[in-house]
């Protein structure tokens, strides 16, 4: 697994390098809500020692389609969301408003505001689909002090989230 883990992160990391524009441990860290450090230990196959929510969102903000990582861990390539001849892969434009299955209130809710950070935790054991969507929103006018204090409450919950996410997983070993 170690050597599948390693593999992994290398193919990670060529992904996040070979993307225009250019994207750094500290962007992708950035996005995903956690330390440059996480994405250092991802990218060596060091940490964690198997696949989690958060590889496989780098994996998807890195242009990776869904079942891309065990493509990877099973000696194959990753296939891209979508190529564009000369480009980086781009994710697939997002489906119109009315044709997402959200309903109206939350629709509404986010309309509003800036999105500040999001994030997508497993529900359910390996091999399910069920997942907790989040998406951190603040006002559009949030000063840089505001913005500091949303991160860091958004890092202590994602912090919860996947503590309860890994603790789902070991009870079910």
């Amino acid at each position: 697994m170690d050597q599948d883990m390693a593999r992994l992160g290398a193919a990670l990391k060529a992904s996040r390098v070979a993307r225009r524009p250019k994207m750094t441990q500290e962007d992708a860290a950035t996005a995903l809500g956690v330390s440059r450090a996480t994405v250092q230990n991802i990218e060596r196959g060091s940490r964690p020692s198997k696949v989690n929510s958060t590889i496989r969102e780098y994996a998807a903000l890195l242009g990776w389609s869904k079942g891309s990582v065990e493509r990877v861990l099973a000696g194959d390539e990753p296939v891209l969301v979508q190529d564009s001849p000369g480009d980086a892969a781009q994710p697939s434009p997002a489906p119109a408003e009315d044709e997402l299955p959200v309903p109206p209130l939350i629709r509404a809710e986010l309309r509003k505001g800036q999105v500040l950070a999001s994030g997508v935790f497993d529900l359910t054991p390996e091999g399910s689909t069920a997942q907790l969507i989040v998406v951190v929103k603040g006002p559009n006018d949030a000063t840089d002090e505001d913005m500091r204090r949303y991160a860091a409450a958004w890092r202590q919950t994602q912090r919860k989230l996947r503590e309860l996410e890994s603790s789902e997983t070991d009870d079910e070993s």
